[in-house]
């Protein structure tokens, strides 16, 4: 988090009607324990790993 944000310089310049945006930045150990939000077989709302691709999830959940 920036303690004191400087525009154009550790900022991104902000202007009306634009579409600029600014993402968080996480180390790799972080990153490793993210969960995303998904469905199991009956619709369910379940948490999984944020790396399990649409594959492993359909044989996990579907099949």
């Amino acid at each position: 988090m920036l303690k004191i944000e400087n525009h154009g310089k550790n900022y991104p310049p902000i202007h009306s009607f634009d579409r600029c945006t600014t993402v968080a930045e996480f180390d790799d150990g972080i990153i490793e324990e993210l969960q995303r939000r998904a469905r199991d077989e009956n619709g369910n709302s379940i948490l999984v790993s944020q790396d399990m691709s649409y594959k492993e999830w359909y044989k996990k959940f579907v099949e």
